[in-house]
Order: C-alpha cells, then sequence, then structure tokens
C-alpha cells in the first residue's frame, strides 16, 4: 500500500510525533502501531503527552473505500490511542452513534 510507504517516509523524516494523527491507518501493520506508540514529544523541549501518535478509525468507510478496515486490535494491543471518526457523508455514518454500531459489529467479527 501506498499510504505505508507514506508512514515509513513520516518516520524517515523525523515526523512521526505525538502531534501526528493517522487517519484510517488500513495498511498499518503491527510493527507501525509500535512506532506509533514509541513517537516522541514534538516540542523541543521535549515536553509531551507521553501517549505517542495517535489514530482515527473510521470502520465504515474503511471497508466501504478498501474493503478491509485498521487493524484496531494490533493498535490497541501497542497502546495506541484509538478515536472513533465518520469520515466524510459519502462512505461514512452520518452519525458518531451508527459509526459506533459498525465499530461494534467490525470488533466482534
Amino acid at each position: 500500500f501506498s499510504s505505508r510507504a507514506e508512514f515509513a517516509r513520516l518516520q524517515q523524516l523525523g515526523l512521526l510525533t505525538d502531534a501526528t494523527v493517522i487517519v484510517h491507518g488500513t495498511a498499518l501493520e503491527a510493527d507501525d502501531f509500535g512506532a506509533m506508540r514509541a513517537a516522541p514529544p514534538a516540542r523541543a523541549d521535549g515536553v509531551g503527552d507521553g501517549l505517542g501518535a495517535k489514530l482515527v478509525w473510521s470502520p465504515l468507510s474503511n471497508l466501504l473505500l478498501y474493503g478491509r478496515t485498521t487493524q484496531v486490535f494490533a493498535a490497541a494491543d501497542a497502546g495506541v490511542l484509538v478515536s472513533l471518526g465518520t469520515d466524510w457523508m459519502p462512505s461514512g455514518s452520518p452519525t458518531l452513534l451508527q459509526e459506533l454500531k459498525v465499530a461494534d459489529a467490525v470488533l466482534r467479527h
């Protein structure tokens, strides 16, 4: 996936920090989530939130656009902070509650 190459480039440039938010992340693998969790603070003084890079997961859009979804269990296992998002109207849920229902179904299967 080209987005996995983009993630690698982000790392090479030193731009993967605790201020980075990855949207979708469908191409990412377990090692990538480990790198996200270990991302350093963005601030020059080294002060950060200690949470690493973050992930916004939109399961309905993932499924409709890519035919698969993010490895959210791997992200959670790595300690990555995962937020749920609705994405955009053509492929996302109209409300966060509806996206939560999709997430629930995805996580059960």
